[in-house]
């Protein structure tokens, strides 16, 4: 599972959000390694954020200590959670080109196992990934137009998940690597938005049950990818 966190040959790291149900700082730490290319004491020398993570509130906080890069967002004390338990493993991770940042990808990975050691090592688990370059924006492709479309859906359910949790120190924007941290963020997701204003209309693989039941939403998804 953690080799999907790779960065691409001629690509470097930006930022990456993630959810899910668990995971451990044992994985994650391995994730972010293979994600910026950077050792732990690399990471924790420099002090910037990379990933920001959304788990479920019954698993423990992964602190940065433990994890140096990642950023566990907590659950929000006083709101109204719109979910009993959040299962989904999603991932979206966004890569510059070396010689020219504006050519930049974006990663879709979504998981049946959970952002932790055992589930690298002992579980037998089904991962999907999806790798979007910025020409598939302007290409009339029906692969291009689907992938879009599948990142536009993924962005969407992180997007409305991240009011209900914590994410104030992604957005401490003021100077030293927490500046450099918030600017990456924002040139990442810029591109996620631009995948969202891009979305033709083509029914997206990606799908979630925030507004109806996934069995209710099978038989279309069939007719229409099968």
């Amino acid at each position: 599972m953690a080799q999907y966190f790779d960065s691409p040959a001629g690509y470097t790291a930006m930022f990456g959000w993630v959810c899910g149900y668990s995971g451990d700082a044992a994985f994650l730490d391995i994730a972010l390694e293979r994600f910026t290319r950077q050792t732990r004491a690399q990471r924790a020398w420099d002090g910037r954020a990379w990933m920001g993570l959304m788990l479920d509130p019954g698993n423990p906080m992964v602190s940065i200590v433990e994890a140096p890069g990642l950023v566990h967002c907590r659950i929000r004390d006083g709101l109204r959670r719109p979910f009993n338990l959040m299962h989904a493993k999603v991932a979206l991770l966004g890569f510059a080109h070396e010689a020219d940042p504006a050519r930049w990808l974006v990663r879709l990975l979504v998981s049946t196992g959970n952002w932790t050691r055992q589930t690298m090592e002992e579980s037998l688990d089904l991962a999907w990934r999806l790798d979007l370059g910025v020409e598939a924006l302007s290409s009339n492709l029906d692969k291009d137009r689907l992938a879009v479309a599948d990142v536009a859906a993924a962005w969407q359910l992180l997007d409305w998940l991240r009011p209900h949790f914590d994410c104030r120190l992604l957005e401490q924007g003021e100077g030293g690597r927490l500046s450099v941290a918030d600017r990456a963020r924002h040139t990442f997701e810029g591109w996620l938005e631009a995948c969202a204003k891009s979305n033709s209309g083509v029914r997206p693989r990606f799908f979630d049950n925030r507004n109806q039941s996934l069995l209710a939403q099978l038989p279309l998804q069939i007719i229409a990818h099968a």
